[in-house]
């Protein structure tokens, strides 16, 4: 709000003031007290009539501790932003003052690498998931090997996961399971019974472990 429009005039009117001189003044009282209303909140004649739209606070130095409530309050601070958001306790406490907003965002904890073709992501729980696609095309019953040798690597047992073919007209492949640690340290995925030596098929995988 650059500022107000109308201007309010708190002692209007007065007894000894004729209603014809008062009403001009009192008109604008009315539109001043709307004004005061709808900066940051629902104005008038609204089911949301009074709720807040948003909250922003002028900045300001510390406002000192009220005996009984606790004041929130924005103040400069220069770096890295230009303001933070302050709590102040009411006197008598032991953390008076508390700076509520952060001024830099947590540093991610988690890890990321490849592309959209092949790739991997981990996460602070530990939970990793590992994307690519391959191609086979063999019969009796194969073992098809894809090594991970970048990211990080699964270390809990062997998972089955689902496959999703983007080609058809052939066999398809029964499951695929996550390997740790053998035939070589890189965790690996096995797709058994795949399809035959006539009919390439393209594979999409979505791999989900710990």
């Amino acid at each position: 709000m650059s500022g107000p429009v109308y201007t309010y005039t708190p002692d209007t009117p007065q007894p000894s003031n004729p209603m014809y001189q008062t009403t001009t003044l009192i008109q604008q009282n009315f539109q001043a007290i709307a004004e005061l209303v709808g900066v940051n909140h629902v104005g008038f004649n609204s089911s949301d009539t009074g709720k807040h739209n948003f909250i922003s606070l002028p900045n300001r130095t510390d406002p000192g501790a009220d005996s009984t409530e606790i004041t929130m309050f924005s103040k400069v601070t220069g770096s890295p932003n230009p303001c933070e958001l302050f709590i102040q306790y009411p006197a008598g406490g032991t953390a008076q003052l508390v700076q509520v907003s952060q001024s830099t965002p947590p540093p991610p904890s988690g890890t990321s690498g490849g592309n959209a073709s092949q790739g991997w992501c981990s996460f602070p729980s530990g939970i990793i998931f590992r994307w690519g696609t391959f191609s086979c095309a063999i019969n009796s019953n194969p073992q098809v090997f894809i090594s991970f040798t970048q990211g990080p690597t699964y270390k809990t047992n062997q998972y089955p996961a689902c496959v999703a073919p983007t080609s058809f007209g052939c066999t398809l492949p029964i499951f695929m399971t996550i390997y740790i640690g053998t035939p070589n340290p890189n965790v690996f995925v096995s797709l058994r019974s795949a399809s035959s030596s006539s009919q390439v098929v393209h594979f999409n995988f979505l791999l989900m472990g710990m």
